[in-house]
C-alpha cells in the first residue's frame, strides 16, 4: 500500500485534490510500470539489492520520481521476498569467523594465511560451493533476501492501483470520514455494512435521501492501533467501488504541518456487489462449534438490517431460531476498537427494541454486562477470548421468557 509519501497532491481552498495524470504523464507512467513488470519477472530468484538496482536502472525523469517510487513500493508489495533459510546465517558466520580465527592462530606469517581456504573448507563441510556459502553469509541482511515469486499484472492494472492507492495512503491521515452510498438492492446494502464490520471500523450508519449516509472516525482519532486501524480504512475505497454509487467526504491532516483539509471522492458503479455471507474470524469459529453442540436452536446468518429512527442502524451478525416455539434471537458480535459502539447499542435498546438481540462484546473494551440488566429483551455478553457456546445458549434461554415479547414492530423493521 501507498504511503503519503507517495502521494501527488495540490492544495486549494483548504481542500485536498490529487493530482490528475495527463496523456503525455499517463503514457510515461505506463512505461514505467511495464519495465518495472519486467524487471520483477526477471529477477525472480535474484536478491532484493540486485532488483533494485534493475529498477534504478530505468531511464526515469526528475518530474516522475514521486510516481516511480509509488510503482516500485507496489511492484515489491506483489512480490514474496524472504531469506534463504537453507542455512542459518548467524550459526554460518560464527563457524567461518571461528575457523578464521583458528588459521591465522596457526600461521606463521601473514602469507600463509588463506582466505579462500577458509571458505573452502566450510563449504565441503556443509557439502556446499565456495560461492553459495560466501553469498548465504550475509542472507539475514534486508538487500540480500531473495525474490521468491512475484504476482504479475498488466502495466494498465498497476497504474489503476496506483491512482487508488493515493486515495487510500490519503485515508491513512483522515480524522473522520462520511460516506453516502446508494445501491440498488438490499444485498448491497448488507454486503457493505458486513464488510464494515469485518474490518472492525468504529463508524455510525443512519438512512439519508436515497440511501444511507455512513460516519467513520479516522484513524488520526485514534490514540492507539493507528496503523492498523488505517489500513483497514484504506481497504474500504475497493468495496465502495462496488456500490452503484457513492459520494466521500473526509477531514485529513496532511503535510508536515498536519494542516487540516478537506478531500472529497465519488464514484459509481453499473456492477454492483452481492452479499458475500462474510463474517468475523471469531464469529465463523462459534458459528461451526455451535451448530455441533445445540440441538433446540438452529444458527444462520442474519440477513436483517434493523433501523430505529434517531438511534441508527443494527446489523445482527447471526439469528437463532428455537425448533419448538419458533422464537428468534439476535446476535452481534461488537469486537470495535472503542466502547462507543457498545454504548451506541445500550441506547438502542434503553429505546425498546422489539427484537431479542444479544450483543457480544470482547472483555478489553472494559464494560460491564449490567449496562443492559434492566432491559426486557437486550443482553450483554462480555467474553474474555473467544465466545462461549455455553454462555450463549443460556442468555438465548433467557431472552425467551415470555417478558421478552415483541412490539413496536413499525419502528424496528428489516431493510
Amino acid at each position: 500500500m501507498l504511503t503519503a509519501d507517495h502521494v501527488r497532491t495540490r492544495r486549494r481552498k483548504g481542500t485536498l485534490h490529487i493530482v490528475k495524470l495527463s496523456a503525455e504523464s499517463k503514457m510515461r507512467a505506463l512505461e514505467l510500470a511495464g519495465g518495472m513488470i519486467r524487471a520483477a519477472k526477471e529477477h525472480v530468484g535474484s536478491t532484493r539489492a540486485e532488483l533494485e538496482e534493475a529498477m534504478a536502472a530505468l531511464p526515469i525523469s526528475h518530474q516522475d520520481r514521486k510516481i516511480s517510487e509509488g510503482l516500485k513500493k507496489l511492484v515489491f508489495d506483489r512480490c514474496e521476498i524472504e531469506m534463504d533459510a537453507t542455512v542459518d546465517p548467524v550459526e554460518l558466520r560464527m563457524k567461518v569467523f571461528t575457523l578464521a580465527a583458528e588459521m591465522r592462530r596457526e600461521a606463521v606469517g601473514p602469507e600463509e594465511y588463506d582466505r579462500k581456504e577458509v571458505f573452502a573448507r566450510v563449504a565441503e563441510e556443509l557439502d556446499r560451493s565456495v560461492d553459495e556459502i560466501e553469498s548465504l553469509l550475509q542472507s539475514d541482511l534486508r538487500q540480500h533476501h531473495r525474490v521468491r515469486s512475484f504476482a504479475s499484472l498488466s502495466q494498465e492494472q498497476l497504474l489503476a492501483l496506483y491512482e487508488e492507492g493515493q486515495a487510500q495512503a490519503i485515508l491513512l491521515k483522515a480524522l473522520r470520514v462520511r460516506v453516502h452510498v446508494f445501491c440498488r438492492t438490499p444485498a448491497g446494502y448488507r454486503a457493505l455494512f458486513r464488510k464494515l464490520k469485518f474490518l472492525r471500523l468504529m463508524h455510525t450508519i443512519e438512512r439519508a435521501d436515497a440511501g444511507f449516509r455512513i460516519d467513520i472516525d479516522g484513524p488520526c482519532s485514534l490514540f492507539s492501533s493507528v496503523t492498523k486501524y488505517g489500513l483497514q480504512l484504506a481497504l474500504i475505497l475497493p468495496l465502495l467501488r462496488t456500490c452503484s454509487r457513492y459520494t466521500l467526504s473526509a477531514q485529513v491532516r496532511w503535510g508536515k504541518d498536519k494542516t487540516p483539509l478537506e478531500f472529497q471522492l465519488e464514484g459509481q458503479s453499473t456492477a454492483e456487489g452481492d452479499d458475500p455471507q462474510e463474517l468475523p474470524p471469531e464469529v465463523e469459529v462459534f458459528l461451526e462449534r455451535f451448530r455441533k453442540k445445540s440441538k433446540e436452536w438452529r444458527v444462520s446468518i442474519a440477513q436483517e438490517i434493523f433501523h430505529l429512527p434517531g438511534v441508527g442502524e443494527c446489523v445482527p451478525d447471526l439469528v437463532f431460531d428455537h425448533s419448538e416455539t419458533g422464537k428468534r434471537v439476535f446476535l452481534e458480535v461488537l469486537g470495535y476498537w472503542s466502547r462507543d459502539a457498545v454504548f451506541k447499542r445500550v441506547e438502542l435498546a434503553e429505546r425498546g427494541l422489539p427484537r431479542p438481540i444479544l450483543f457480544a462484546v470482547p472483555k478489553k473494551l472494559r464494560v460491564s454486562e449490567e449496562l443492559l440488566e434492566e432491559s426486557w429483551n437486550a443482553q450483554l455478553y462480555v467474553y474474555k477470548q473467544s465466545l462461549s457456546v455455553a454462555e450463549i445458549l443460556s442468555r438465548l434461554d433467557s431472552l425467551m421468557s415470555p417478558a421478552s415479547g415483541e412490539a413496536q414492530l413499525d419502528v424496528f423493521s428489516p431493510l
